[in-house]
Formats: C-alpha cells, structure tokens, sequence
C-alpha cells in the first residue's frame, strides 16, 4: 500500500490574526495550537508502523512534527515541496477578517496572480511530484493551501482553490495513492490503516 497521511499543523499566530505568511520563520503555534497537536498525538496507535515522516520547513509545521515525532519513534525530514503555499506581494499582510483574507486569495487566483502569489498548478504540480516520491505509509506535516492542492488532483471536487474548502489544523487527511482514492479529509484522529 501507498498512503500517505497529511498532518496540517496546530493553530498558529497567524491563524488567529488572520494573516498570510509562507515565511521559514515567524508565527509560531499558539498555546492552542499546541493543545491540538499533542491531543492528535494521544490517538496515533501504539506501536505505529510508519516507513517516512516528513515536515515543511516552516516554524508552524517543525512545531507539530515535532510534537509527533516522539509518538512516531522516528525524527522527521525536512521536504521543501510540502512548504506553504508562496504568497508573493500579500506575504505577511493580515486582514480584518477570515473572509477578508480569502477574498485575496480569490482575487489573486481569479484574476491572474497580479500580486505573483505561487500559481495554484505550480502547488499541486510540487505537491504531486512529493506524492509520487514516496512509497509504503508516509507522514506528511504541511498546510491547508499545498494540502487542498494536492486533494485537486485526486478528487475533481479540489480541482479548483475555493475559500469554502477548510481543513482543520491539526488534523489528518489519509490519500491512498496505490488506488487514487481520498480516505479521509481533516479528520480529528490518526487515522488506523491496514497494509494488507
């Protein structure tokens, strides 16, 4: 079986102040954040069979892969191709609001990347090169933009960036890549998965 399990990170500062950052550094997990994670953390099996486990460079997600990592017995890799979605010109711009904040996003995808935000094929074509780079059961820490990216191209239903489309932080989102199939979309627990 080839599988892997996306983990999004815990709530993070620029989560709560509506904030759009693809920085390595800065907006940590808040206190919350951290809850969740550790509280995903309580569901993973013990004795867990994993062959890889990898994380986005970017502080939030170091932050959660961290907090697995113990529960996971082994030491994630960094992978530069499960980093955040690029922002461009609206990097570090916080907004008033969540709606806010996806109208720019719309804006961006919907009338030619004016503020020279990652291009929405240019994600899901690094999320699908990770996807393909794998094999076995694999751990993946990342974020909900590369996240939905990649759900686009298995289920037609993600094909296109929409702001109606949430995953939760620190939540799970199992894809079965032997038969192209989505398993599970941000669920609350670690998922159970059978190698037969």
């Amino acid at each position: 079986m080839s599988a892997i399990i996306f983990i999004r990170h815990g709530q993070s500062k620029a989560n709560v102040t509506n904030t759009l950052s693809s920085d390595i550094d800065g907006y940590p997990l808040t206190d919350e954040g951290v809850k969740q994670v550790e509280t995903l953390a309580k569901t993973i099996p013990e004795g867990v069979k994993i062959d890889l486990f990898y994380t986005s460079p970017i502080l939030r997600t170091m932050q959660t892969a961290k907090i697995l990592e113990k529960k996971l017995g082994m030491k994630p890799i960094v992978e530069d191709r499960l980093r955040e979605w690029n922002m461009g010109g609206l990097n570090n711009i916080t907004f008033p609001s969540q709606a806010d904040l996806d109208a720019a996003i719309v804006n961006e995808v919907d009338f030619g990347y004016k503020n020279d935000m990652e291009k929405w094929d240019s994600l899901q074509a690094r999320m699908r090169s990770f996807a393909q780079s794998t094999n076995g059961i694999t751990v993946a820490v990342t974020h909900q933009g590369p996240l939905v990216a990649l759900l686009g191209t298995v289920d037609a239903r993600y094909a296109h960036f929409s702001p109606s489309i949430k995953i939760g932080t620190a939540t799970a989102t199992t894809i079965d890549f032997g038969s192209m199939k989505i398993l599970e979309v941000g669920s609350a627990k670690f998922p159970t998965i059978s190698r037969g």
